[in-house]
């Protein structure tokens, strides 16, 4: 009985084996019930971080969108204001030319503004404040064709020089 040892010894040893077995096979493989619960966290957690990089996504795309929205109406009130200024000046040139001049509506192509039509409207009347002057209206609508133009509204008062005939 010198090669086999004690049945006690025998047994602790069989424990021992067993608790260290377990140790290594559990960080080897895991169990299969366990695995499976791991992969079920790992989709869920996938499913909630695409779901957040999603909602940001969409958050940032119309952020975008409000922010390219603002400049686009940021530039038609601006082309309105020009076409505004510029139908001052233009009743400016008609008034020097003319003391009877009533005004007129300015239709300008869309090929003329970059893809959208204006309109300008100019009205002329006498400034019953100062003797002598007209009172200009102009009325710049910018785009024409669209529901939604931008209407810019400007009042001069433009000396005119007396003609002797």
């Amino acid at each position: 009985m010198s090669g086999f040892p004690h049945p006690v010894n025998f047994y602790r040893w069989l424990v021992v084996m067993r608790i260290l077995n377990r140790l290594v096979s559990r960080n080897r493989k895991s169990n299969p019930g366990r695995r499976s619960r791991r992969r079920g966290t790992t989709i869920i957690l996938a499913v909630v971080a695409l779901f957040i990089v999603g909602v940001f996504s969409a958050e940032l795309v119309r952020t975008i969108a409000r922010c390219s929205d603002a400049e686009s109406e940021r530039f038609l009130r601006q082309q309105a204001a020009w076409l505004a200024e510029a139908g001052g000046h233009l009743a400016a040139s008609r008034l020097q030319g003319k003391d009877a001049y009533p005004g007129e509506v300015w239709e300008i192509p869309a090929s003329e503004l970059g893809g959208n039509a204006g309109r300008v409207e100019i009205r002329v009347a006498f400034d019953p404040a100062v003797p002598g002057n007209r009172q200009v209206t102009v009325t710049a609508d910018f785009p024409r064709d669209l529901p939604h133009r931008n209407r810019v509204v400007k009042t001069l008062s433009i000396s005119v020089a007396e003609q002797t005939p």
